[in-house]
């Protein structure tokens, strides 16, 4: 019986390197492919969720430290950091150092200790403090519910409307015409002319009197008016008056408040019933009139007069 003969062919070294390397050179071209489909794949879903998580060491390049507990997370920003789109604090937010705006500022309610602002507008200002203002200019109206002070001159370029009272502790400069309905003053003083186009009507309480001493007790004598003008009547009884040219004090008049020199008084009869002198002794509290002629008895006299200084 003949035998066969078995073949047996083992390879080189070098033949096996050859085929190791050739099984991972697959290997890692199938783990590359792998790689790139499993990255694309995690781009997608990132575009997607739009999800970015930023490592701790990447935050910490940045100039950020995040630091998260219980309560939150603290986010601190070094120097030179820039937040290119919109930033939403939904809390409180603290700045230390200064902050610069270089566009508009927008806040629904604000509470300032000190603002320090060039071109300001504001459509509501509500001053519950003291305010001071190196210069304002206001387009429309200003209503002041309390008291106003104003320490400095005041110039108003058109018509000033007060509808209630006005007191004024000192001088009042008027360079143009003052027009009043009613003028009532303590003391008035003019250095050049007074023109009135109306009439002049004094005021104020009668003066005293007192009887004459060419009167008898039975005579009586009456006045009205003020210490500028007014009227003074002599009442004669029965027997009549008859001084002849002698001079008769029938009427004292005292001023109630008197003048501070000896004023002008001028004293005018009235009627043609008195046919004699009449005489003025003057004083600064008052006068006296003196008559030289006779009364009528039972008549009555009366005698005008007017004061000046």
């Amino acid at each position: 019986m003949t035998k066969r003969l078995h073949l047996t062919h083992r390879p080189s070294n070098k033949a096996t390197f050859i085929g190791i390397s050739i099984v991972i050179a697959i290997l890692v071209i199938n783990a590359a492919i792998i790689g790139f489909i499993a990255s694309s794949q995690h781009k997608k879903n990132n575009t997607q969720d739009a999800q970015v998580t930023v490592s701790e060491s990447a935050l910490n390049k940045l100039g950020v430290n995040r630091g998260s507990n219980d309560a939150g997370i603290e986010l601190t920003v070094g120097p030179n950091a820039q937040f290119k789109g919109n930033l939403t604090v939904a809390g409180n937010t603290s700045i230390g150092g200064q902050l610069n705006l270089n566009s508009k500022f927008t806040a629904t309610d604000a509470s300032l200790a000190q603002v320090e602002a060039g071109n300001t507008t504001l459509g509501t200002l509500n001053v519950n403090g003291s305010s001071t203002l190196s210069s304002a200019a206001l387009r429309n109206n200003l209503s002041v519910a309390g008291t106003t002070t104003l320490q400095g001159p005041v110039t108003m370029t058109q018509l000033l409307t007060v509808s209630n009272n006005v007191n004024i502790s000192g001088n009042v400069s008027v360079g143009g015409t003052l027009s009043l309905s009613n003028l009532h003053i303590g003391s008035l003083t003019a250095d050049s002319l007074i023109t009135i186009g109306g009439h002049v009507v004094t005021n104020g309480s009668a003066p005293g009197l007192s009887k004459g001493s060419c009167l008898s007790s039975l005579d009586t004598v009456s006045n009205s008016g003020n210490d500028a003008a007014g009227t003074v009547v002599v009442n004669v009884d029965s027997s009549g008056l008859n001084n002849g040219h002698s001079a008769c004090i029938v009427a004292n008049v005292s001023f109630r408040q008197g003048y501070s020199n000896i004023p002008h008084v001028v004293v005018t009869p009235v009627g043609p019933v008195f046919g004699g002198n009449v005489y003025v002794y003057r004083s600064a509290g008052g006068f006296s009139i003196g008559i030289s002629g006779s009364l009528d008895a039972g008549s009555s006299t009366a005698f005008d007069y007017i004061v000046e200084q």
